[in-house]
């Protein structure tokens, strides 16, 4: 559920239901039942709204302007395929009655694009202007003629996969957007905004520790490369400069050599040495298939044996000069459809 409600009277609650964010995963109920309810009286009742929407509506945001009541945004998403590249099945959809009917807001894709991971964009309205309104999704948009039209908020470069948008109650002008990288401020409505460079944030994905004191924490990075982290600065604090790339990818798993700290494996396959700052590919030759996050891990009996896993398992003894496969093709020869695809057991899927 997505609860929103309306500031003016806190017994107004409006409840978005959703199913499958991610249209073309299994195992999904139907869509029957997804849609908008509002209570008047603090959640003990509730009226089905929004029948205007999709009969195959998977997924809504909702969001009241604070100054009007009246006015609601909805995010829809139905079960029609699309990418990051698409608005296929998406939808900003706008009501003046209190959500008793709604009408598409908007025909401008970008202001409709999902998040990164599948997820469906945000929206948000300005306190003081019902007009005004925000989206965060792959890209930031905005809108101030009620959704209508649309002009970026915040783009690349810098980032992308805007998850969150916050809009002060006191002041439309100070906007806060957070994204993979951090966090940013606008206080002029987002023709400007700080830097999320002087934050000690980051997603990461497989931590590893190097063998040293003070040790590093090296990982792969959303939408950032790679890091290595110092546990302690030079300088009494750890500072930007203590974070490095360490040559490994976003997903891929990191594994510091546990007898030369200087260097760390990572990604399909990526070796990276601190004394020359310098990364390079070391993954096998040959047809071999991987993993979008294929494992790489250090023996536990022998720290000398790195093991690389693909559709076979990999091994190798001198720092990845070389490598010896150990395993038979792992990967089954053909499989079964699960029932739990169910209606999306069809070629094109």
């Amino acid at each position: 559920f997505e609860y929103a409600f309306a500031p003016s009277n806190p017994d107004i609650v409006y409840a978005a239901t959703r199913n499958n964010p991610n249209p073309g995963v299994a195992g999904w109920p139907t869509h029957r039942g997804v849609g908008i309810y509002r209570s008047d009286d603090g959640g003990d009742h509730w009226q089905r709204l929004g029948q205007d929407f999709p009969a195959n509506t998977t997924q809504i945001n909702v969001a009241v302007a604070p100054s009007l009541p009246q006015r609601l945004y909805a995010m829809v998403a139905t079960t029609d395929p699309g990418d990051y590249n698409s608005s296929a099945g998406l939808g900003l959809w706008r009501s003046d009655d209190g959500g008793r009917h709604f009408a598409r807001a908007t025909e401008d894709p970008r202001a409709v694009l999902r998040i990164g991971g599948g997820d469906h964009a945000i929206v948000r309205v300005d306190p003081k202007d019902p007009d005004s309104v925000y989206t965060a999704s792959i890209v930031a948009m905005q809108s101030h003629d009620g959704g209508k039209t649309f002009t970026y908020l915040r783009g690349g470069p810098g980032g992308d996969d805007y998850q969150n948008l916050w809009i002060s109650p006191d002041d439309g002008r100070v906007i806060a957007l957070v994204g993979d990288q951090g966090a940013l401020i606008s206080q002029n409505r987002g023709r400007t905004w700080s830097s999320w460079l002087v934050q000690p944030t980051a997603q990461l994905y497989h931590v590893s520790v190097t063998p040293t004191f003070p040790y590093r924490l090296c990982s792969g990075q959303q939408e950032s490369g790679s890091v290595g982290i110092s546990s302690r600065g030079s300088d009494g604090a750890i500072t930007f400069r203590d974070w490095h790339p360490v040559a490994a990818e976003e997903y891929g798993y990191v594994a510091p050599d546990p007898l030369n700290p200087n260097v760390v494996y990572g990604g399909k396959i990526s070796k990276f040495d601190w004394r020359t700052m310098q990364g390079q590919s070391v993954s096998p030759a040959g047809g071999y298939r991987f993993l979008r996050t294929a494992p790489i891990v250090f023996s536990q009996a022998d720290p000398r044996v790195l093991f690389y896993a693909g559709n076979v398992l990999f091994k190798t003894r001198d720092g990845a000069n070389s490598w010896e496969v150990i395993s038979p093709d792992l990967s089954r020869e053909s499989w079964d459809i699960p029932a739990s695809v169910g209606i999306y057991t069809n070629a094109d899927m």
